[in-house]
């Protein structure tokens, strides 16, 4: 009995110090390790100084550093041109590591500029037009693509704000620019009158989708029965669209 005794403890006391070693060298893996590893990823350097820079060459040199730009505001200052760097956060020199965002304040002016004609130039040949006005393409032009049969590939179609209208350099402006002829023009039949089976077959016909079908009561109309649809009928779409159905019960 005392043998089983002692043989337990012996057991016990091994199993205790292999326990405690393990903790020990856990800590000590946690500790010198893996903490510096995570908190030590990415190396850290000097935020570069992109003060009095324009704004595209200071984006271009903070994401080739592998910073993120964020515009937070712009300021009007007096002798000074628009769309430069006035303010960033962090200040030049403070230590940061990849991936972080560097926020910007650009500079405005107070000068009101004439819009310029857009429509029918290339986008090349209309962001420059722009930037020699004093506006800042990087920051204040949107722009979107449609089909046209029209316009070629790349020319502009839309300006939201019309030729010789007074803007401040800061105000947003959309653009449209063509994609160029459609593949294929997809022209929406009449469906007014016909049965919902007809309609359907109609649609499919041409290459159009069923959208959805909202059923109404009429006393005028033979059930399963359109009265109504979206888009109208010979509207012109450029891809293959759902047409909604108002339809009798």
């Amino acid at each position: 009995m005392f043998k089983k005794l002692l043989r337990f403890i012996r057991n016990s006391f091994r199993i205790a110090v292999v326990f405690s070693i393990v903790l020990i060298v856990t800590a000590l893996l946690f500790d010198y390790v893996i903490m510096p590893w995570y908190t030590g990823y990415g190396e850290e350097f000097e935020l570069i100084n992109v003060k009095k820079m324009p704004f595209k060459k200071a984006r271009k040199k903070l994401n080739s550093a592998g910073l993120y730009v964020e515009i937070i505001d712009s300021v009007i200052v007096n002798n000074t041109p628009s769309g430069l760097i006035w303010k960033q956060v962090p200040e030049p020199g403070t230590k940061i590591k990849e991936g972080r965002v560097v926020q910007l304040v650009v500079t405005k002016s107070r000068k009101n500029i004439s819009m310029p004609r857009l429509v029918g130039k290339s986008f090349k040949a209309a962001k420059m037009e722009l930037e020699r006005s004093g506006i800042e393409t990087d920051i204040n032009l949107l722009v979107s693509r449609e089909y046209s049969n029209e316009k070629p590939e790349g020319v502009i179609l839309r300006q939201s704000v019309n030729e010789g209208v007074m803007i401040r350099p800061s105000q947003p402006i959309h653009i449209v620019i063509s994609k160029g002829p459609p593949s294929k023009i997809y022209e929406v039949p009449d469906l007014i009158g016909r049965s919902l089976k007809d309609a359907k077959d109609q649609l499919r016909k041409v290459g159009l989708r069923v959208g959805k079908i909202e059923y109404i009561e009429s006393s005028e109309f033979t059930p399963r029965t359109v009265v109504k649809q979206s888009p109208k009928a010979k509207a012109v779409e450029y891809k293959s669209v759902p047409v909604n159905m108002t339809v009798t019960r």
